[in-house]
């Protein structure tokens, strides 16, 4: 699944177990606690460069696990120039899978 927003902030997103307290790793695939920044948080790049009308496009490949599992949220959140968090921006949910074997498999 990949997230992609028009802004021009330095932006990154975790993907979150609330009720857990656990944060996706995106390098293992595990989920960990406490937060680490270099370990679960991918930075959104821009879709191209500046002077482009789209560079103030940000985009990143989350994995599958929003759509594999339906207790996670993306945390969306600003970034300083040394790439550490600084606020939390937003939120994002997906609506509950259902089954849909029509597409072989499950869809939102």
């Amino acid at each position: 699944m990949r997230i992609t927003l028009a802004d021009t902030r330095q932006l990154a997103v975790a993907i979150i177990q609330p009720a857990a307290d656990k944060f996706y790793n995106y390098t293992t695939g595990g989920w960990e606690q406490p937060f680490n920044a270099a370990n679960h948080l991918r930075a959104l790049a821009p879709v191209e460069a500046s002077p482009s009308l789209f560079a103030g496009v940000v985009s990143a490949d989350l994995s599958d696990v929003m759509i594999q599992r339906n207790d996670v949220a993306a945390v969306i959140m600003t970034l300083d120039n040394g790439g550490a968090p600084l606020a939390t921006v937003d939120v994002w949910t997906l609506p509950y899978p259902v089954p849909d074997p029509t597409r072989g498999g499950w869809s939102r």
